[in-house]
């Protein structure tokens, strides 16, 4: 039983770590599907590429090298402004990245939804006067939802899989604490 329940535990932090990556990456995949689509062109061009850019390069690299990259590039600037250095959290940058990679693919998932809503129903929203924002949350988001379920479940199907990339992280620590306590120890076995 003791097993079972082990291996419960270990499902359920997958889908936890799963969705916290998830709702940050719809939350950006919104923000540029949004710039790719209303933007300028200096603003749209800086969506395009970003998402070119994070469905090009691998997770799992973008995992090491923002997590021990850009934990030096953090700790440089900090020392140069006259501060201490800070620790990067392992889980945070791993949730973060994943975040970031899972919007590129978002953008593309709403962008193509909110593409797919027939023009006359902005057109009449546009005749009537509705602003912008209210446009978007009583036309547009209802509207492009049901198009967008298959792309976000399908998004959704990928999160479970690479939240098990979130262990490389703490996988790395983990050898250099062995390879610590071997050191002082000198009992390498």
């Amino acid at each position: 039983m003791g097993q079972f329940s082990m291996e419960i535990s270990r499902a359920a932090g997958s889908v936890l770590n799963g969705n916290q990556h998830f709702f940050v990456g719809l939350l950006i995949g919104l923000a540029v599907a949004v710039a790719k689509l209303t933007g300028g062109p200096v603003l749209a061009s800086a969506a395009r590429t970003y998402t070119t850019v994070c469905r090009a390069i691998p997770e799992l690299l973008l995992i090491l090298l923002l997590y021990y990259a850009g934990a030096d590039a953090i700790n440089l600037v900090v020392v140069a402004l006259g501060g201490k250095p800070i620790e990067v959290n392992a889980f945070a940058a791993a949730i973060a990245v994943l975040g970031i990679v899972q919007g590129a693919y978002a953008s593309e998932v709403i962008r193509a939804s909110i593409l797919a809503i027939p023009s006359g129903q902005i057109e009449a929203a546009k005749a009537f006067g509705i602003g912008r924002g209210r446009m978007f949350r009583r036309i547009i988001l209802p509207v492009m939802l049901p198009n967008a379920l298959a792309g976000i479940s399908n998004l959704w199907a990928g999160v479970l899989k690479e939240s098990a990339l979130i262990s490389v992280v703490g996988y790395g620590e983990l050898l250099q604490a062995g390879k610590q306590a071997a050191g002082s120890t000198n009992q390498h076995m």
